[in-house]
């Protein structure tokens, strides 16, 4: 039989379903001087954002200059762990002058993250953030633009910090001044939004889902028939692969709570919408699941641009799990030096570095067409908007970057850029994942008016 050749864009197809399909040999094209260039992979850009800030001193890494040497400190054991750290630099010394704001900056840290925007007073407005800009030059033909995904979302009106708009405390991205873009939490939403045959329309996807759902059908049941018949015409290699992703997909869609706030007997509310669905309770679940689904989406190319949020900036989520059962922004982050909070700060930390390394390590077991993997082809930043939370300062925030974009990336290093603005670090990914951008935000260190955008990049970090 005549090897099948199959379109990149291939999907298996059914009722409100539309599989995207891992990259297969059958997508290859045929032997020619264009057949390395067509089968590159594409590059990824990963945001995994956490609040509040950290211990510094338990993350704090000797060494700098680039040395590859380096020892992990406590809270970034994890990464060598999970085998992930020579895959990661450790980013020190940045800070975000752009994010300081009259006694708010938990509001202005989160909405100058992606911005590089002082916050004002009394206006929920923000610049379009680079995320955008990135999504914009390497999106190619992927159905989705941007992910925005997160664990919880604030609901704080008014805003705490007075004078400021709620809603600029709770958005990293946005897709223009007047425009925020809200973060995903549901993991079953998000399962939706990435194989329901309308992607983008919430109201169908969900209508999809919920038909499904009383009829107690897995999205591969509506898929399996197809599925049989391109096995059949595929070689034993893709065959393999095909079997794997799909077991992966009904694991993960097995381990999402499916079940709808209303009552077993109906899906929609008084209005005959589809009722919303429970996150998981326990944040670990949570978290697993949304780090499974972005794996999924990237490897499938549905999308190339993920921002991630866990929590919000003033969470009173408890970790009992690593032995901290107080709420973490109040009773763990504030830690004014004391010694039981600072120890719950970098448990906290730890664990969450633990997250981070796990999706780094998941997408480093995903094999990409040329034998690289979907890690080697990712930047995948990890950081906050405050360094010290208690201080609430924007000096020397957090910072790891893993992945290497593609071998544009220097990767397992440990640097130290003193002062250097966080937007130059998002620069330079930005450039590394293939998109050419010159600068973005406003320059506060220049005194001229109107100021220039903040631009340059980190070259140490850069092949």
């Amino acid at each position: 039989m005549k090897p099948m050749k199959l379109s990149r864009r291939f999907a298996l197809k059914g009722l409100g379903v539309s599989l995207a399909m891992p990259f297969l040999d059958a997508m290859r094209p045929h032997r020619g001087v264009l057949q390395a260039a067509e089968t590159a992979p594409p590059r990824r850009w990963v945001m995994w954002h956490f609040p509040t800030g950290y211990r510094e001193s338990t993350w704090r890494v000797a060494g700098g200059d680039g040395e590859r040497d380096w020892q992990p400190s406590p809270a970034l054991e994890p990464l060598q762990e999970h085998g992930v750290k020579e895959h990661v630099s450790v980013v020190q010394g940045l800070r975000a002058p752009y994010a300081d704001g009259s006694g708010a900056s938990h509001t202005c840290g989160i909405s100058a993250q992606l911005s590089g925007l002082l916050c004002r007073q009394r206006v929920a407005e923000n610049l379009r953030t680079i995320d955008q800009g990135i999504a914009d030059e390497i999106r190619g033909d992927t159905p989705i633009h941007s992910l925005q995904l997160g664990t919880n979302v604030l609901v704080e009106n008014p805003n705490d910090e007075s004078g400021y708009s709620s809603t600029i405390k709770d958005h990293l991205s946005w897709k223009d001044s007047q425009t925020p873009l809200p973060k995903q939490t549901d993991p079953a939403a998000v399962f939706q939004r990435l194989f329901g045959d309308v992607v983008g329309d919430v109201d169908q996807d969900s209508l999809a889902f919920a038909r499904r759902q009383r009829l107690r059908r897995s999205i591969l049941d509506n898929v399996v028939r197809e599925a049989s018949s391109l096995s059949e015409r595929l070689g034993k290699a893709d065959q393999q692969k095909v079997e794997q992703y799909l077991d992966n997909v009904r694991s993960i869609e097995k381990s999402i709570q499916v079940e709808p706030r209303n009552n077993d007997s109906g899906m929609c509310d008084a209005q005959g919408r589809v009722g919303s669905f429970f996150a998981p309770d326990d944040i670990e679940t949570h978290v697993r699941q949304m780090n499974e689904l972005m794996v999924l989406a990237l490897r499938c190319d549905v999308t190339r641009v993920i921002v991630f949020q866990y929590e919000n900036t003033v969470t009173t989520i408890r970790h009992p799990f690593v032995g901290v059962d107080q709420p973490y922004h109040l009773g763990v982050a504030h830690h004014s030096q004391d010694e039981k909070k600072l120890d719950d700060y970098y448990r906290v930390n730890r664990w969450l570095v633990s997250q981070y390394a796990e999706f780094l390590a998941a997408l480093r077991d995903v094999e990409e067409a040329d034998g690289s993997t979907l890690l080697d082809n990712s930047a995948v930043i990890m950081t906050s908007e405050l360094g010290d939370g208690s201080a609430h300062s924007h000096e020397n925030l957090p910072c790891l970057i893993g992945g290497s974009a593609g071998g544009r990336l220097r990767v397992g290093g440990n640097h130290a850029f003193p002062a250097e603005q966080f937007m130059r670090l998002l620069l330079t990914s930005a450039r590394a994942v293939g998109a050419p951008i010159d600068g973005w935000g406003e320059d506060y260190e220049l005194t001229a008016r109107p100021r220039k955008k903040i631009s340059g990049v980190l070259p140490d970090l850069l092949v």
